[in-house]
C-alpha cells in the first residue's frame, strides 16, 4: 500500500502518491553525490521545487495583474538583483503607506544578454488610485515608473494559464546565474496562503496517477472529481484520514 495525499491548491486539487522511503533514499544519494551528472540532477530538482512553490502560491491566492517590472539604468543599477530587490522592498512599503493598501506579489527575475535584469510576476492588492492609462492605453503605475522605470500591468483573465506562464521564466540559465551569486529563483511577499492537505488515505501500489517517477506520482483534478473518488474509496472499505 502507498499513501495518497489530497491537497487543495485554491480551486485545484492535487493528488500525490508517496512511495515508501523514496525521499529518505533520495536524501542519502544526495549526500553522496559528487559527479557532474549527480550535481546536475540536484540542480534540476532545485528548479523543479522553485516552480512547484510558484504554482502553489499562484493557485492558492487570488491575483489581479500580470506584471512586468523593468529598471531604468539612469535611475537604478540594472545589474545588481539583490540591490534592486532591497530597494523594491522599501518602495513597496512606501507604496502601501501612500495608497493605504497591502500589495502582494510573486516575482520571477529574467536576465538580459548584457546581464541586466527585469522581473515578471503577479500582483494583488493594487490601489486603483495608483494606476493610469498610458499613451498606448495600457495600465501604468507612475509611482513605480518615477522610481525605477517602465512597468506594465495586465488584468488576469485565466489564473491557471498565467501561473503556468510565469514558471517558464524559471530557467536553467537564470538558475545557474542565481546559484553562482547566491540569489533567489523567485521572490514572494510574506503571508501568502499555501496548499492544504485535506485527506490522506492508503491506496494500492498499482493506483495510477497522471505523472509517475521513482519517488512519487502526481495528478491534478477538480474538486467535483475528488468527491466521487473519495466516495468510491469509502465504498471499497478504505477510510480516508481527514487532516485537522
Amino acid at each position: 500500500m502507498r499513501t495518497l495525499k489530497i491537497e487543495k491548491y485554491g480551486d485545484q486539487i492535487r493528488l500525490v502518491k508517496i512511495k515508501a522511503n523514496s525521499f529518505k533514499c533520495a536524501e542519502k544519494e544526495r549526500k553522496k553525490a559528487d559527479t557532474l551528472e549527480e550535481i546536475e540532477t540536484r540542480f534540476d530538482n532545485n528548479l523543479a521545487r522553485a516552480k512547484g512553490r510558484i504554482i502553489e502560491l499562484g493557485y492558492c491566492n487570488e491575483w489581479e495583474y500580470f506584471v512586468t517590472l523593468t529598471i531604468n539604468g539612469e535611475k537604478r543599477n540594472r545589474y545588481s538583483l539583490p540591490q534592486y530587490i532591497k530597494e523594491l522592498g522599501y518602495w513597496i512599503g512606501n507604496y502601501n503607506k501612500k495608497f493605504g493598501c497591502k500589495l502582494k506579489y510573486i516575482l520571477v527575475p529574467e536576465q538580459h544578454k548584457d546581464g541586466a535584469y527585469h522581473l515578471h510576476g503577479l500582483f494583488a492588492g493594487v490601489s486603483p488610485d495608483s494606476l493610469v492609462r498610458n499613451e498606448y492605453n495600457f495600465l501604468d503605475c507612475p509611482y513605480y515608473a518615477k522610481s525605477f522605470g517602465f512597468i506594465s500591468l495586465s488584468p488576469i483573465r485565466d489564473k491557471d494559464k498565467t501561473v503556468s506562464y510565469i514558471t517558464k521564466y524559471v530557467t536553467k540559465a537564470v538558475g545557474q546565474t542565481s546559484l553562482k551569486k547566491g540569489e533567489h529563483l523567485f521572490y514572494a511577499s510574506r503571508g501568502l496562503s499555501g496548499k492544504e492537505t485535506v485527506y490522506e488515505l492508503p491506496v494500492p501500489d498499482d493506483f495510477k496517477l497522471d505523472y509517475e517517477n521513482e519517488f512519487c506520482g502526481i495528478s491534478w483534478r477538480k474538486p467535483r472529481d475528488i468527491e466521487k473518488m473519495i466516495f468510491d474509496i469509502i465504498a471499497s472499505g478504505e477510510q480516508p484520514q481527514k487532516e485537522n
